[in-house]
């Protein structure tokens, strides 16, 4: 398949920093805030500065990538798993075991922690739904963690004193993603790892809880980056990306795309991803397995593309997220 061009949506750096300074981050989104709250973030909003930006997709030679070269590898993970089920609670959990144990082998690491599954239905949207907040996922290249926040995300949910011990050693976060449909329409596109200049394309962007900050990348309208999409994806193939190591690969800049060759009988993305932390030091694993210590997991459903990430363990563990009490889920540790 020949390259083609699709219409992104990105920064105008030079517009928000004219407005702000450059030492100021737009926000992308508010958690828990009322009406009142938002105000103080509304001239910083994200979406007041997206402008159309176009960027070059190829077709992925899908059996080359390598996961710390590229920052995502696609592997053949066959699943059990009917879509119907996605919602069950136990489902959920036998998932994110059965997606544990492909990051650990993608990988080699030693501890794979789940920590986040996030299920998108209906995502079959039309260009009148282009700029609106709804589809945050389409057409926007994006990283969900910088790579300061991945750190802080990994203190926030390791339980103490690994907390604080986990970066002596080579840590990452982990996205594995998989479609349900069988369809076409806005598949996942990956950044060409080297297409991307890690010191100007990415713009860190907020996202405002009541009690933290949480931190993202969007991408400069300046950018040359190019893309990779997985079209004809099965639901028995994971798509493994790095959202932040510490080794390798640094993380991958992914969106989906709109793909004008999907027909329109296709039907509506259904897609799930689950967030893991991925540890490679073995003492760590060793103890975190043997305490039995646990880290919780924020399940959501988005109806929209628009996830809502888990609070932080140490200060929001008791709370809810959309209604969805936090729920626990197994460790993956080698064995020493």
């Amino acid at each position: 398949m020949a390259p083609f061009t699709v219409t992104m949506e990105c920064v105008d750096v030079d517009r928000f920093y004219a407005d702000h300074g450059s030492d100021a981050n737009p926000t992308y989104g508010y958690m828990g805030l009322d009406d009142a709250e938002k105000a103080a973030y509304a001239d910083r909003d994200l979406f007041k500065y997206m402008v159309h930006h176009q960027a070059e997709v190829h077709a992925i030679d899908r059996n080359n990538a390598i996961l710390d070269v590229d920052g995502f590898t696609l592997v053949h993970a066959p699943t059990a798993i009917l879509q119907a089920e996605l919602t069950n609670e136990a489902t959920k959990e036998r998932y994110l075991n059965e997606c544990a144990t492909h990051v650990r082998a993608a990988t080699g690491a030693c501890l794979v922690l789940p920590f986040d599954y996030v299920l998108r239905t209906g995502v079959a949207w039309g260009a009148e739904e282009f700029t609106s907040r709804g589809t945050y996922c389409c057409n926007r290249p994006h990283n969900d963690h910088t790579f300061a926040s991945a750190r802080n995300r990994i203190h926030d949910l390791l339980p103490s004193p690994y907390d604080a011990e986990f970066g002596r050693s080579r840590y990452a976060i982990v996205n594995a993603w998989r479609r349900w449909d069988g369809g076409n329409k806005w598949p996942l596109a990956c950044a060409t790892y080297d297409s991307v200049d890690y010191e100007n394309d990415l713009v860190e962007c907020d996202l405002i809880y009541k009690h933290r900050t949480g931190h993202s990348y969007n991408i400069s309208n300046k950018s040359t980056i190019q893309y990779n999409v997985f079209r004809d994806m099965s639901k028995d193939e994971l798509l493994i990306f790095k959202i932040a190591d510490t080794e390798g690969a640094k993380c991958c800049i992914h969106t989906g795309v709109d793909n004008k060759d999907a027909p329109d009988t296709d039907p509506a993305r259904i897609s799930v991803e689950a967030r893991f932390i991925v540890l490679w030091d073995e003492e760590i694993a060793a103890a975190l397995e043997s305490s039995g210590a646990e880290v919780p997991v924020a399940h959501n459903i988005v109806s929209t593309g628009f996830a809502a990430y888990g609070p932080s363990a140490k200060d929001e563990s008791k709370r809810e997220l959309d209604g969805e009490k936090n729920k626990t889920a197994r460790k993956h540790a080698c064995a020493n």
